[in-house]
Parts: structure tokens; C-alpha cells; sequence
């Protein structure tokens, strides 16, 4: 059984053709929430490949999957591999956790490839520039693969850089 929700007008995902949807507000703003939320629809929606970047492979587990928030609480259909940080939809949707906080997570992300990208408070990055070339080379399935990115804002130039990008959406 799928959670309902009541969504708040900037937790509701863009019309138009974007790439990135930048969340960009403060704690407690339903950010975590509405990226859950955009996930599993889409993971229910299609057969699709999800990858899901935290700042640590922890941070993405508790708060993205495991949390108040997160992908089992909207949705317990979902099952979790903790152990190998593995995400699997009823239809088939696979998902899997990453971390951005060192060079070995920079490598991590150099050969898988997904349709759908969250990445989760993403100004927190240790390994931000590193971690972005290399999920951003992999998205690259199906016919509009994107990226949702969930953050409290910090001036980080990749930030910067994506907020001024023509494709992003942000609110």
C-alpha cells in the first residue's frame, strides 16, 4: 500500500521538459518527502534503474530509505537490501544508495547507469564535483532520464552551476 500525501504546491513535480528539479529550502520543508515520493512513483510507474546519492551511503539509508521520510515509510512494498544497499520494486524497479563523502564513492559511481537520479542534500557533498561528473555520465537510460536534487542551501559552486543551468527547474 502506497502512501497518500497532500503536496504542497513546490513539492509537486514540475511540468515541462527539465532535467534537473532543484529542491532548495530549509529544514523541515518536506524536501526528503516529496523526493520519496517522486521516486517511488516513478519506480511504480516503469521498470526504471534509480540511483540514490547521499552524502554518506549512512545518510542515504537513514534518511532516504529508512527515515520519517523516506522510500519504506511512503511505500513498504519496497524491499530494502540493507546489506548491500539495494532497492526492488514490485514491478521489477531496482534501486541502489551511493555516498559522496569519499574517493572510493567517487568510483562507486563510474560504471552504473540509471534513469532517475535523487540526489539527496546535495550541498553537503564532500565529494560534490567528483560525484556529479560521475552520476551524470550514467544517467543515461531511457528516453528522459533526469535528476531530483533535494538540499539545504550552501554556497557550493556545482550548486551555483546547476541552479543557473537553462534545464533546471528549481523552486
Amino acid at each position: 500500500m502506497v502512501a497518500t500525501w497532500d503536496a504542497l504546491p513546490y513539492q509537486t513535480p514540475p511540468d515541462g521538459d527539465w532535467l534537473y528539479w532543484i529542491l532548495q529550502a530549509g529544514r523541515g520543508a518536506g524536501k526528503t518527502l516529496a523526493g520519496a515520493h517522486f521516486i517511488d512513483a516513478a519506480a511504480r510507474a516503469a521498470k526504471i534503474r534509480v540511483g540514490i546519492v547521499a552524502p554518506t551511503t549512512g545518510d542515504a539509508r537513514s534518511t532516504c530509505v529508512e527515515g520519517e521520510t523516506g522510500l519504506l515509510a511512503i511505500n513498504p512494498s519496497i524491499r530494502f537490501n540493507r546489506s548491500w544497499g539495494e532497492l526492488y520494486w514490485p514491478n521489477g524497479s531496482q534501486g541502489q544508495l551511493f555516498g559522496a563523502f569519499t574517493p572510493e564513492d567517487v568510483e562507486r559511481l563510474r560504471g552504473p547507469q540509471h534513469h532517475l537520479v535523487w540526489c539527496e542534500e546535495f550541498a553537503a557533498w564532500r565529494q560534490i564535483q567528483g560525484c556529479w561528473d560521475m552520476l551524470r555520465l550514467g544517467l543515461r537510460l531511457g528516453e528522459h532520464p533526469r535528476a531530483i536534487i533535494t538540499t539545504t542551501p550552501k554556497p557550493r559552486a556545482m550548486l551555483k552551476t546547476l541552479l543557473a543551468d537553462p534545464q533546471s527547474v528549481v523552486v
